[in-house]
């Protein structure tokens, strides 16, 4: 296992994007979820949403917790490519 660290963790919970998702500069839908591409990537780059505050332009999923542990796996993946280059 490999440890990532980082300055900050966005946390949410429920169905509804949360309000700070205006806030981050971010591209959003008209709900406010963030908007992604199919790898889960914001249009800033190393910057990724998953879950209840993502919404995957290109391909909507339902916002389950499925979906969501899907998102998670698919954006650890990423993320570790990312650092690998």
């Amino acid at each position: 296992k490999k440890e990532i660290f980082t300055n900050t963790v966005v946390w949410c919970c429920g169905i509804k994007p949360p309000l700070i998702n205006h806030k981050m500069g971010l591209r959003t839908n008209e709900r406010g979820a963030i908007m992604t591409n199919e790898y889960l990537q914001t249009a800033r780059p190393y910057v990724y949403a998953i879950g209840d505050c993502a919404y995957i332009y290109q391909n909507p999923q339902p916002q389950t917790a499925l979906t969501a542990i899907q998102e998670a796996e698919i954006v650890a993946e990423n993320i570790i490519a990312d650092i690998n280059g």
